[in-house]
């Protein structure tokens, strides 16, 4: 709920969700047989995952300079 509000965070959700789509749907593919279509799919399940990781790093530089912003106002506060 904390870093909720930041937009790297709602990011996250649709490549997240199409990570974990392509996947099943890669076995399902793969149980009927359809090498190809299972294959095409672990590829789009790849692609996926990689934009999770950008969108990870990206929320992790927000958290970071988030974190810096608290912390910095708290020692402002320190001070006063």
């Amino acid at each position: 709920k904390r870093y909720s509000q930041l937009r790297a965070f709602s990011a996250l959700e649709s490549p997240h969700r199409q990570v974990h789509d392509c996947g099943l749907q890669a076995l399902a593919a793969a149980a009927k047989g359809d090498e190809r279509g299972a294959a095409n799919l672990l590829l789009q399940m790849e692609k996926a995952s990689s934009a999770v990781v950008d969108v990870l790093s990206q929320l992790e530089d927000s958290l970071q300079t988030v974190d810096h912003a608290v912390a910095s106002q708290s020692t402002t506060e320190l001070f006063e």
